[in-house]
């Protein structure tokens, strides 16, 4: 009964945060996170799994983000404490010695019948590349399904479910979110290439990365303006969605300065900050990749991604397909993005494990 309950709060908290276009409250459905928190915990007489904000832990990591969160914030803002709310919502459920038994399938049938709820079986797709390039390809394109079925197309082709991949897939394509779309590509790719088993996969990785970094300053170099106008007929700022014009605005800022906040950062949120002096009605980045970089510097850059894939290697296309999601949006604050980011992760090697177990009796 225990377990259903918290399945069911696991539903809510991917689900009601679609809904709030009926009741506002609704979008703080992702805090249920807490409730699963607080039910484990008092469970589990308050005992922390041990090791779990550990160097080799799977949330390590963000807690170090969380950390220099609180005591990185040079402006005194509240955006740090903020965005470190989100993450620790997403984050503290997975702390405690006491689990529970998670149903995948149970949970992604609520979500697909939620799914259709929302959207009453009105679906208008256009699959030209122009509505592609100008991001109109899905009259229901979302942020939290679209990911959110994303994750779980990932976990079935990691179970070889076949029908409820397909239907995940299915689902991503009603949406077709451009970047959920393309993570999902690249994950599929990752898995068929083996790139897992490359001995310097944390090369592979920080350099992806990095080199992200470097196409983000590109969008807003006057070499990609020719580029986008002449290629794609549309202005980088158009094709972009405005990402061009928010990149350049940061970029300006290391003109000028020396190499400490390229090694350093500028500061936690400091992106967000930055954006909102220049009142132009746009606070967030759109890419977590280049926030990591432009706040926490490259020595932080680098540590986050190394660990990201080092300590999920057992479940590694869920980081593969988080990186991704990275690339165009702020996955940061979708605190259930997050929050599934660890459940499937979790799930996933616990099921290999108990595979193992099997396999050694």
């Amino acid at each position: 009964m225990r377990d259903y309950f918290l399945n069911i709060l696991v539903v809510l908290i991917l689900i009601l945060g679609e809904f709030g276009y009926l009741f506002s409250f609704l979008i703080y459905g992702k805090y249920l996170s807490l409730l699963i928190f607080f039910v484990l915990i008092f469970q589990s007489r308050f005992k922390i799994r041990k090791g779990v904000i550990g160097i080799n832990s799977l949330i390590f990591p963000f807690v170090i983000i969380v950390f220099l969160n609180f005591v990185q914030f040079f402006n005194f803002s509240i955006y740090p404490v903020i965005e470190s709310i989100i993450i620790l919502s997403a984050v503290l459920p997975f702390i405690s010695t006491t689990n529970f038994n998670f149903y995948p399938r149970f949970v992604f049938l609520c979500l697909l019948v939620s799914f259709f709820i929302k959207t009453g079986f009105d679906f208008n797709l256009s699959l030209s590349v122009d509505s592609f390039l100008k991001s109109e390809t899905s009259s229901n394109e979302t942020n939290l399904f679209s990911f959110i079925f994303g994750f779980f197309a990932i976990y079935f082709f990691y179970v070889k479910n076949k029908t409820y991949f397909v239907l995940s897939v299915i689902v991503v394509i009603l949406t077709f979110k451009r970047i959920v779309f393309i993570s999902l590509f690249i994950t599929i790719l990752f898995s068929i290439l083996r790139l897992d088993k490359l001995k310097n996969m944390s090369l592979l990785v920080i350099l992806s990365n990095l080199f992200w970094v470097l196409i983000s300053y590109v969008i807003t170099t006057d070499w990609f303006f020719d580029f986008s106008v002449e290629f794609f007929n549309l202005s980088p700022g158009f094709l972009t969605k405005g990402r061009s014009t928010v990149y350049g605005l940061l970029f300006d800022n290391y003109e000028g300065l020396n190499i400490i906040p390229i090694l350093f950062g500028f500061g936690a949120a400091e992106a967000r900050i930055s954006l909102l002096s220049y009142d132009i009605g746009i606070s967030l980045i759109h890419n977590d990749v280049l926030k990591l970089f432009y706040e926490y510097g490259v020595f932080v850059f680098i540590s986050f991604f190394v660990f990201l894939y080092r300590n999920n290697s057992k479940a590694i296309l869920f980081s593969v397909y988080l990186n991704c999601l990275f690339f165009t949006d702020n996955v940061f604050i979708y605190a259930p993005v997050i929050f599934l980011f660890f459940l499937l992760s979790m799930e996933y090697t616990r099921v290999l494990n108990m595979k193992k177990c099997l396999y050694l009796v």
